[in-house]
This record gives structure tokens, C-alpha cells and sequence, in this order.
């Protein structure tokens, strides 16, 4: 797993790179993520998502903004 960290406005965000989906979700703190998809993924994907906080939006790159969710 690589794992860099960006400054993005006030916050350093964490990026996990190089890992599968499991391995990923293993390393945290289960009440401290929500996984944000659109509905094409969790359609094909939610089975890996359903005991985790999941918010799901329409699919387009419309939808691809911080305001959104």
C-alpha cells in the first residue's frame, strides 16, 4: 500500500494508492469514513460496501463536486 498526504484547504487528506478495497477498509476506524459512490458503482460494487456508512449519487460528472455530497 502507498500512501501520500495533501493539503487540501484547511485539512491533510490521507490517499491510500496500491491496495485492494479490503485491505483499505481493514486499516480504519470503522465510524470514522463514509464511502461516497455514484449509483453505477454500487450497483455493480455495493455488496463490498453494505456494512459501511455509504452515500450513493447519480452518475455524471455533474455530481463529482464537494457541494453535492
Amino acid at each position: 500500500m502507498t500512501s501520500k498526504q495533501y493539503q487540501v484547504g484547511n485539512n491533510l487528506v490521507q490517499v491510500q494508492f496500491d491496495t485492494l478495497f479490503e485491505d483499505f477498509i481493514a486499516t480504519l476506524d470503522q465510524q470514522s469514513f463514509i464511502i461516497v459512490t455514484d449509483e453505477t458503482v454500487m450497483q455493480y460494487h455495493g455488496h463490498r460496501f453494505k456494512q459501511h456508512r455509504c452515500v450513493s449519487l447519480p452518475p455524471g460528472e455533474s455530481y463529482k463536486k464537494q457541494s453535492t455530497v
